[in-house]
């Protein structure tokens, strides 16, 4: 794997196992510190709000354009390029930042829809919201499976599906606002959309960082070290290490030859 991903394995790696009797970690753990009780509640909601805007969007479709199967059509089709400018971004400009600005941008278009009266240009804002929000939930998964540590990593993105499961539930109610006002159910997904993108600005940025290993990881300032430096260094190391055991053995040659001379 070492070699597929261009590092060097070094030699005198240890691998050191926690002691049979550590603590593994609880979900509840998530909620003891300030530190990450602030992280987990702010992905929660932002599990939350992708569903609600995700679902929500998507059966507001119909209502949108003179052909429903158009609409809906293309409500779809909208997710394909998301997707792909996510794989681009997530890589080059990192997870939190893609993913407050997709959700920031999504939520704003959703609001501009309850001031524009032009049936074509709301379609059109319709669509932009749902590729954000597609874009933004293809990141959520990414970036909250390396907030949490190992030991509690499947209970965390567990806890956080929980809420996009209650998110996907409560989505179909808010659509029946636009039977009090056609565009305010817009108005509530573009709200939640845009305080999410904000809040999201608290979580920690995870490129090319070693991912926390145990609750003890997440004390104090950032847990995360660069992977590229890290490695960089043994790779250094091992060819101090080589070059100093070639020029020993240079040593050793010239000292057998003289005396042999």
């Amino acid at each position: 794997m070492a070699d597929r991903n261009g590092m060097i394995f070094p030699s005198d790696l240890e691998i050191n196992l926690p002691p049979p009797n550590a603590h593994r970690g609880h979900l509840c753990d998530l909620f003891r510190r300030r530190k990450t009780t602030v992280s987990t509640l702010v992905q929660l909601y932002s599990w939350f709000v992708n569903s609600v805007v995700y679902y929500g969007l998507t059966l507001a479709s119909d209502k949108l354009g003179s052909n429903i199967y158009v609409s809906t059509m293309l409500s779809g089709i909208v997710e394909l390029p998301a997707y792909f400018i996510t794989a681009l971004l997530i890589d080059w400009l990192g997870r939190r930042l893609p993913l407050s600005i997709f959700m920031v941008i999504g939520g704003i278009s959703c609001i501009l829809i309850e001031v524009i009266n032009h049936p074509e240009v709301i379609f059109i804002l319709a669509l932009v919201g749902k590729l954000c929000i597609a874009a933004s939930f293809a990141i959520i998964y990414i970036h909250s499976a390396e907030l949490f540590p190992t030991v509690i990593r499947n209970s965390g993105l567990g806890l956080c599906s929980l809420f996009a499961r209650v998110g996907g539930i409560v989505a179909p109610f808010i659509s029946l606002a636009d039977s009090v006002e056609t565009s305010l159910q817009f108005t509530i997904f573009g709200i939640l959309s845009l305080s999410s993108g904000l809040l999201n600005l608290l979580l920690e940025e995870t490129l090319n960082r070693t991912l926390p290993e145990t609750l003890d990881d997440l004390k104090g300032e950032s847990n995360l070290r660069n992977v590229r430096g890290r490695y960089a260094r043994l790779a250094s190391d091992e060819l101090e290490q080589s070059e100093e055991e070639t020029n020993d053995s240079s040593e050793i040659y010239k000292s057998s030859h003289m005396l042999a001379t």
